[in-house]
């Protein structure tokens, strides 16, 4: 999957890097998720400087909105609901 992965919370360009990761595999009760499209919001800026209420331990993959869609079978997602429950 491609993503922007945050190295260092300094707000410097030089401090993300744009790359593939391995997609991640669900584990029992988990789905998985495709981005379609995510916005840079100003949250995300404030973020970059951990400045939001919430610093992630690094690296770090940037984001806070997305639209999404599950990839995941409906049999995986009616177990997914009944073990939240």
């Amino acid at each position: 999957m491609k993503a922007v992965i945050l190295r260092d919370y300094d707000g410097m360009p030089r401090s993300m890097e744009y790359g593939e990761l391995p997609l991640p595999e669900p584990r029992h009760g988990e789905v998985v998720i495709k981005m379609s499209a995510a916005p840079i919001n100003p949250s995300d800026l404030v973020f970059l400087r951990a400045r939001y209420g919430i610093v992630k331990p690094l690296p770090v993959v940037i984001s806070n909105e997305s639209m999404n869609s599950c990839t995941s079978p409906a049999a995986i997602l009616a177990r997914s609901a009944g073990s939240l429950r």
